[in-house]
């Protein structure tokens, strides 16, 4: 009976997939459990801070809250979840004027010991956060590249660890309202040394993805 009770209890256990920028993981979701569970799953799967607000979209980007996250999931377990990180978004849209314009009114160049200053190069982004005084995830994911291109301008494809976190504590140096609070430095969610995590290190591994994908043979 025992053994019986066993499959019944690993067939009610579902793996979903989801993506993380370009990364995409399965992960576990037992029948029982939450969608503060599965937060909890995700996060320990993907690196991210317990501090972290992360939003849950389908494949057409529309939030799953919730109130409907167990029942959606049950219907369509070959749904592919995308993960957003809230925080960084309402920090984002929270800066005001003077950390805007200080996007383009700083350019001091870097050395491997000093935190990264923005670069001016980046006016479309300014003029959409002026206009709309917030940033949808696509600007987010703008000022991400913006800031990754010009860091493997200067250092390369594979910049080391310590220029990576100056790049990340230069972020939160220029722009305080992106510091995480409940995080050891106020930087991890951009770059975490120790797990090799962030939004730069997923943006960096997807350049990497890029430059090194095979060429497909002729026949």
């Amino acid at each position: 009976m025992k053994g019986f009770e066993c499959v019944i209890f690993s067939l009610a256990v579902m793996f979903l997939k989801v993506r993380c920028q370009s990364t995409k993981k399965y992960v576990k979701f037992q029948s029982g459990c939450s969608y503060q569970d599965f937060i909890a799953e995700v996060k320990s799967k993907f690196g991210f801070p317990d501090s972290a607000e992360l939003l849950i979209l389908d494949e057409t980007d529309t939030e799953i809250e919730e109130d409907v996250f167990v029942e959606l999931v049950e219907a369509n377990p070959d749904l592919c979840l995308k993960i957003e990180d809230r925080l960084l978004d309402k920090s984002l849209s929270s800066m005001d004027n003077s950390s805007t314009s200080s996007l383009t009114d700083t350019m001091s160049p870097s050395s491997d010991n000093e935190p990264w200053s923005p670069p001016r190069q980046n006016h479309q982004l300014n003029t959409n956060i002026n206009r709309k005084k917030s940033l949808s995830h696509r600007s987010r994911r703008q000022l991400v590249n913006l800031i990754v291109s010009e860091m493997t301008e200067r250092h390369g494809r594979m910049p080391s660890r310590k220029q990576k976190e100056n790049y990340a504590l230069g972020i939160i140096t220029a722009f305080p309202s992106l510091r995480d609070p409940f995080s050891q430095k106020g930087y991890e969610h951009f770059y975490d040394a120790e797990k090799g995590t962030g939004y730069l290190a997923w943006r960096l591994k997807t350049l990497s993805r890029k430059v090194f994908k095979r060429p497909v043979k002729e026949a």
